[in-house]
């Protein structure tokens, strides 16, 4: 299967979106194919909190060494293993083995992850798996495809064996890999050193295996700008990605990003991810767009609406046995609750597949909205900042290649992020905040959205108060449909929402209801629907 960046774009643009046949709606508005888009879930999350035990999870989360020696054959693929989770999208997703799958038991500890640059499957780990190190990663990648999932991915360092040269070593493995099927590496990387190693082994993937998809990042840390004991950047305190570094990292991060595949926005606190990511996200949208060179996929983590509202891929942490660090640990956000964020986004993106940066121009809000919380030591893993009041902002409103919506609340204001797809689908999505103290806040707003061409899909993520549709050329008589992204039945909604000439106004707990219809008993997700208009 080809994952090249032009082929994304191209998908989107040419897809064939449902339509009315014979004066028939269609019953299913999501297609059944799923998206080429280089998604992936990785096991990282549940190495480090999906153990029961809560002492070997506490250890698990401060421990890398401890948490990588968890990636092994029976976690994985047991009759409870992690690749049975997600199976509604497991053909939109990557299944990526993260720290630990080329390192045998016990051996993390001694040789640091960053250090192993061994390309071959731990056998002690995965003895099913037979054979040299390439049919070993073959026989994986079939197994997991035989499960559903699109393919394998792996986490790679970018620093050869020691003594080994790295050009000859490397081209070595990226044949390898390509042979075996495998259709991700994601980089680890110790530091501004390391960019050049991106960057070359960059250049050798796309003459040696055209169709691997390289993601690239920068360890920045988990906390925008946040002074802490142990930074090793120059920190003002002021939150802000732009100015972290006095802007050093934001051109780091630009630098990177102009030879990559995907960029990913990188690692953040649980209970701060969202204005962490979205400042990231926004800012590299904003200083990348416009420019078709720029033609690199943004990967924001594992903020699933936000993916879905702003056209970037996701690198899934979220599993249903996540737990907290330790008992009593605060998690306000709930994420192993949230699991269908992750399908509705996902079937989402079969509509309106991630674009490159560089395609559209992104504006940004002038007004900046801040989130905080008191980071206790099982909190973060940055542990200069254990028990600092941090706060972590990103601007109020995000719009990709459309129009800032308009925003009004009495309340506390959500983050609101919107695009327009280059192939014509619209997306919105309201985002919570989080408070010290109070805890994730959903500070539901009227929110107004330009939709230039009304028959085309319209998703809808996040709770509103309401949501006005600014239609452009509306047809003179219409059927609304509405479906949860999580489903595949279509309902008519057309007599609960409100016409008015070129405006539809859909009252916010419509929205609740349809966009969380199908979200299983125990599952907290917010709403994620599809709102599709037919001519009448």
């Amino acid at each position: 299967m080809s994952l090249r960046r032009r082929d994304l774009l191209a998908a989107g643009a040419a897809l064939a979106l449902p339509g009315c046949r014979g004066g028939r709606v269609p019953e299913n508005l999501v297609p059944d194919s799923p998206c080429p888009t280089p998604s992936y879930w990785s096991t990282w999350g549940v190495q480090r909190l999906g153990d029961p035990d809560v002492s070997r999870r506490r250890e698990a989360f401060a421990r890398p060494d401890v948490a990588a020696d968890r990636l092994t054959e029976s976690n994985l693929f047991g009759p409870e293993g992690w690749a049975q989770a997600f199976k509604a999208v497991h053909g939109d997703m990557i299944l990526l083995l993260d720290r630990g799958w080329n390192q045998a038991p016990g051996s993390a500890a001694s040789s640091g992850f960053q250090s192993s640059g061994w390309m071959e499957i731990s056998e002690a780990k995965f003895p099913s798996l037979t054979g040299g190190a390439s049919q070993r990663l073959a026989k994986l990648s079939d197994r997991l495809r035989l499960l559903g999932w699109k393919g394998l991915g792996i986490t790679a360092s970018v620093i050869a064996p020691a003594g080994m040269a790295s050009e000859l070593y490397f081209r070595d493995q990226l044949r390898a890999g390509h042979q075996s099927g495998v259709l991700y590496w994601k980089l680890a990387s110790r530091g501004r050193l390391d960019v050049r190693a991106q960057r070359d082994l960059s250049e050798l993937a796309s003459g040696e295996a055209p169709n691997l998809v390289i993601e690239n990042s920068f360890p920045w840390g988990p906390l925008n700008d946040q002074i802490n004991p142990g930074s090793v950047h120059a920190m003002t305190g002021s939150g802000r990605f732009r100015t972290w570094d006095q802007g050093q990292i934001l051109e780091t991060a630009l630098e990177i990003a102009a030879f990559s595949r995907v960029f990913r926005t990188g690692e953040t606190t649980p209970q701060l991810a969202i204005p962490t990511t979205l400042d990231r996200v926004a800012e590299l949208l904003l200083r990348g767009g416009g420019d078709r060179g720029n033609d690199f996929l943004l990967n924001c983590e594992d903020e699933a609406y936000m993916a879905a509202a702003l056209g970037c891929t996701m690198g899934v942490m979220r599993h249903p046995a996540l737990r907290p660090p330790a008992d009593g640990s605060p998690d306000p956000r709930l994420l192993r609750y949230r699991t269908t964020e992750v399908v509705r986004a996902l079937r989402w993106q079969r509509i309106a597949p991630p674009w490159p940066v560089g395609y559209t121009k992104t504006d940004l809000d002038g007004v900046r909205l801040e989130d905080d919380w008191r980071l206790g030591a099982g909190d973060t893993v940055d542990a200069g900042a254990a028990g600092l009041m941090v706060r972590q902002g990103a601007p109020a409103r995000v719009a990709r290649n459309t129009t800032l919506p308009a925003v009004s609340s009495e309340g506390t204001m959500p983050f609101i992020v919107s695009s327009r797809h280059p192939n014509g689908a619209t997306a919105v999505a309201a985002l919570p905040r989080v408070f010290a103290g109070r805890g994730v806040v959903y500070g539901e707003a009227d929110v107004s959205v330009e939709v230039e061409d009304p028959m085309r899909p319209i998703g809808v993520f996040g709770r509103f108060r309401s949501l006005t549709l600014d239609l452009v050329a509306p047809p003179p008589a219409m059927r609304v449909m509405a479906q949860d992204l999580a489903s595949d039945k279509a309902e008519d909604i057309t007599e609960r929402v409100n016409l008015a000439g070129s405006t539809m106004v859909i009252p916010g707990d419509l929205i609740n209801k349809v966009g969380q219809s199908a979200s299983p008993r125990d599952d907290q997700s917010d709403p994620g629907l599809i709102i599709q208009i037919f001519r009448e």
